[in-house]
């Protein structure tokens, strides 16, 4: 499914292009219904999936006993160069970052990055410096299948509304992001926006068109100068103000 492939070489920084690549290999690839179900995907690929719950239960000890093992409170990820097949371990409770580790471990997959630098497995001495390289490439990867910034883009620009709490509104409503990940996916994307599109020969990379129809006919008129609009982004207006209050006033949140 996935063509884009780059050189074994370890790398000395993200390789942000061979991500944009493989992200676009993934689009072209997933008949997108959002939010997407990350597990489901996971084992259409023939991941076996387990639940630090389920895990707990088996080996008799506790949820966080099984996170101190993996060295991982979110989720861990396992490759089995032998049988090349994956094995995926999560904590399921019900917390904001689920989705963001299932798409961030995704990332790890499609990149290819257990296969590629075997010295990241968990049984091996592993060199911090790669280990941040790989997990950001795998952030950027799990940001732009969860709200990609296409689609993003284009429904904003669509209502003429390039603002940060338009961005948070999508990545809440339509993308089912948590409120800390659609506040760092919005105010990402506003800060991002003219390097981001700086590149796409067109609107949006055509990939991306096959999915944007549907999402103009629900999202498109909705900026704040419409009255369903304004219904619409209030509740997302003071959510988002909420969210940065304690930024604003450091104290109050205890830093």
């Amino acid at each position: 499914m996935m063509k884009t492939k780059r050189k074994r070489n370890l790398p000395a920084k993200p390789d942000w292009y061979f991500v944009d690549a493989r992200v676009e290999d993934f689009w072209a690839a997933v008949d997108f219904e959002p939010p997407l179900n990350l597990l489901d995907i996971f084992r259409a690929g023939g991941c076996t999936v387990k639940t630090y719950q389920e895990l707990s239960q088996k080996l008799d000890i506790s949820v966080d006993e099984v996170a101190a093992r993996f060295g991982s409170d979110d989720g861990c990820l396992f490759y089995d160069a032998r049988h090349d097949r994956y094995r995926l371990a999560y904590d399921c409770s019900t917390r904001p970052r689920t989705r963001w580790t299932l798409a961030h471990e995704l990332g790890h997959i499609v990149l290819r990055h257990l296969e590629d630098f075997p010295e990241t497995s968990i049984t091996r001495t592993q060199s911090p410096v790669l280990l941040d390289i790989l997990d950001k490439e795998a952030d950027k990867f799990a940001g732009d299948i969860l709200a990609p910034a296409p689609l993003l883009i284009g429904l904003a620009e669509s209502s003429h509304l390039h603002t940060k709490e338009f961005y948070y509104a999508l990545s809440r409503d339509l993308f089912g992001l948590s409120i800390q990940a659609a506040h760092y996916r919005a105010r990402f994307i506003y800060r991002y926006r003219d390097k981001i599109t700086k590149h796409w020969t067109d609107a949006k990379p055509a990939v991306y068109q096959k999915h944007m129809n549907k999402f103009l006919a629900l999202y498109g008129g909705l900026g704040p100068d419409t009255l369903a609009g304004r219904y619409w982004m209030e509740k997302y207006i003071k959510e988002y103000q909420r969210y940065e209050e304690p930024e604003r006033c450091p104290a109050a949140s205890g830093e």
